[in-house]
């Protein structure tokens, strides 16, 4: 099962869906649903979005590019999803939205607790690794952004296993302080992970026709998984055969009915056609939620305008979730009734006529993507959770700013009345609560009504914090960056001094251009500090968190940057090949006294200092990729100097 982008070999058609093995295709046949075309054909080649098919006749396909395949993800929660399920806990003030909000403190508090770990510094390598990965919520380079600049940033878990030690190496502990500050913010405002059996899987549509309305199978890992189900009248959870309920969501939905209890059951015929006898079956990429084409309407485009172009959807099974929604009667309790959670009868799913009819079913199922934004898409959702922590999530205030919010995000409607409309409903809405000022900043005179929900116990509660500092010694230089290393029958002393010289001049440029950079945002904030009382304080637009403004500073400083790269590398540009195993040695030599000059300076400044800041970026931005090569370079000559991983490299000191 994959998420692909298909286009042939007229380049006329791209398109984008999903890809599922079926044993009843012959070998190497693909059937593609002209709902899946996502850019229509011209004229001269016509084609019609009504045909039941692309085309009735075999295509050269051009190109198969893979963009996601079917794994299963652990499902976090968010700040939509949250005020749906406490809303589905009980009413106001009862015990099970009390049991709620400490499930959800008590979830966040372990999460920080696997954060602050980076803090110790007894931690080995491999530990601090596991929790600078965790810090930043994903193995994504932090320098990815700036890559995009062309600059060499390494990332966070590129540094720690290359042998830097975050308490000794500024820079990498400097972009830990901002990975845990991040990560404890992210928990503050309720993005955190369920528990292990709930699952986040790509959905599809039964091609087979064979799940009644209301139903879906589920399978992880290439096999049936059934989650757990409900024992009427125990109020516990077990493994009874059958039909289970279970929540299903599809982010970012922010109505009580984007979060439906639905019927889990076994699909043999389903089963058969996927997987036969699961021999040749990869495992790993066999996770996937499958709906039923049954019905008025197809249940993922109930959950949040959802469709089955790639779309993932969380199949919610917390044990202690699912007994709290037990006792409250389920969830999705809005206009929309939730699905019923019974056993269904033994009648076999209804059998369609004819395959035409199955495939005239999977049309109705499929919905084209929608990708358009509005500028009014902020606003309605800061108004839309500032609602619902007032009314409640199924006031009309609430469902009305949730339909629009939706709506926008699909690039519906008109854009400058939706607006409108956001404003005038976020004047019935009144002053915001507090708990919002935390995340979002902005004009403080709109955030007065205090709150006792959910999101606002989070964004309150203590889940302690980490203040990083450097060991005892203070900043010092890596041994096994230091320039002299280089120093060979090929690079002289007199070369070596030759490139430091270079590189303090590049060294002074950058401070230049640093400074002049941070007096023109200085002079830019202050005129935006003197146009905001004019515009009202943020009467009618969106609170700004400051995360623009921090994206909008970085790629200021990183196209600041990138030409200084430009400056070094270019000399070696006829030298250089298409790995890092290839580089010229005098490159990584002059990488090496870059990073040497601006560390001495540093280190000098630093003197007499208790607590200094450093600010030692400009290195790894420039020539970071090279410096983690040459630091593996020498640690791998250290270990085995027979067996040197690259022997381009000085051998002084390691013989």
């Amino acid at each position: 099962m994959w998420h692909l982008r298909m286009r042939n070999a007229s380049q006329e058609h791209e398109r984008v869906g999903t890809l599922l093995a079926c044993r009843s295709l012959p070998p190497g046949v693909i059937v593609l649903t002209s709902s899946q075309i996502k850019v229509e054909a011209s004229a001269s080649h016509g084609g019609s979005s009504g045909e039941a098919l692309a085309t009735a006749e075999s295509q050269r396909l051009f190109a198969l590019e893979l963009i996601d395949q079917t794994r299963k993800h652990q499902p976090r929660l968010n700040a939509q999803l949250i005020p749906i399920l406490e809303a589905a806990s009980g009413k106001d003030g009862s015990k099970g939205r009390e049991r709620f909000c400490a499930y959800l403190i008590r979830q966040a508090a372990a999460e920080a607790e696997q954060v602050l770990q980076l803090q110790r510094p007894s931690s080995s390598r491999g530990q601090q690794l596991a929790a600078a990965l965790k810090a930043v919520h994903n193995k994504g380079a932090a320098g990815g952004h700036a890559a995009r600049f062309g600059l060499g940033t390494p990332s966070i878990a590129d540094m720690v296993d290359a042998g830097c030690s975050v308490l000794h190496e500024p820079y990498l502990l400097e972009q830990c302080q901002r990975g845990i500050d991040n990560a404890l913010s992210k928990l503050r405002k309720g993005k955190m992970r369920l528990g292990h059996d709930s699952v986040n899987v790509m959905g599809f549509p039964d091609f087979t026709g064979s799940l009644r309305e209301g139903e879906i199978f589920l399978v992880i890992d290439g096999k049936h998984c059934q989650p757990l189900a409900v024992v009427r009248g125990a109020g516990s959870l077990s493994a009874a055969a059958g039909a289970r309920a279970g929540p299903v969501y599809h982010p970012p939905g922010v109505r009580a009915s984007d979060v439906r209890s639905v019927r889990s059951v076994f699909c043999r015929e389903l089963y058969e056609e996927l997987f036969g006898d699961g021999r040749s079956v990869d495992l790993g990429r066999a996770s996937a939620v499958f709906f039923s084409v049954h019905g008025a309407q197809p249940l993922a485009d109930m959950l949040a305008g959802g469709d089955y172009d790639g779309d993932k959807f969380y199949v919610i099974q917390e044990r202690e979730l699912l007994e709290l929604f037990h006792g409250q009667g389920g969830c999705g309790a809005d206009a929309a009734a939730p699905l019923p959670a019974e056993a269904p009868s033994l009648e076999a799913a209804p059998r369609l006529a004819s395959g035409a009819a199955l495939e005239a079913a999977l049309q109705q199922a499929f919905l084209s993507a929608r990708h358009d934004a509005s500028t009014a898409v902020g606003m309605a959702e800061v108004n839309h959770a500032a609602a619902v922590d007032k009314f409640g999530i199924n006031h009309p205030i609430s469902v009305e700013l949730g339909e629009i919010y939706l709506q926008l995000l699909d690039g519906k409607g008109d854009g400058p009345k939706q607006a409108a409309k956001v404003r005038t409903l976020q004047a019935k809405i009144g002053p915001r609560p507090h708990w919002m000022l935390a995340h979002r900043g902005g004009d403080a005179t709109r955030y007065l009504t205090q709150s006792t929900s959910a999101l606002a116990q989070l964004a309150t509660c203590s889940l302690g914090e980490a203040r990083l500092a450097l060991a005892s010694a203070g900043l010092q230089l890596d041994p096994l960056l230091r320039l002299e290393l280089h120093r060979s029958e090929k690079i002289n002393e007199l070369e070596l001094q030759a490139m430091r010289k270079r590189m303090q001049g590049l060294w002074v440029k950058y401070k230049a251009r640093f400074k002049s950079l941070k007096r023109q945002q200085q002079l830019e904030a202050r005129e935006r500090e003197r146009a905001q009382p004019a515009t009202g304080g943020g009467g009618g637009g969106v609170a700004s968190d400051g995360r623009d403004d921090e994206r909008e500073w970085q790629d200021k400083y990183f196209a600041m940057v990138a030409p200084l790269r430009e400056t070094l590398l270019a000399p070696y540009e006829a030298q250089r090949g298409s790995r890092s195993t290839s580089e010229p040695p005098r490159l990584l030599a002059e990488a090496c006294a870059l990073y040497e000059v601006v560390y001495e300076e540093k280190q000098r400044a630093a003197l007499g200092q208790e607590e200094p800041k450093y600010f030692t970026t400009f290195p790894w931005h420039v020539c970071g990729d090279m410096l983690l090569f040459v630091r593996k370079a020498r640690v791998s000559r250290a270990i085995n100097p027979s067996q040197a991983l690259f022997s381009s490299l000085g051998t002084r000191g390691w013989e």
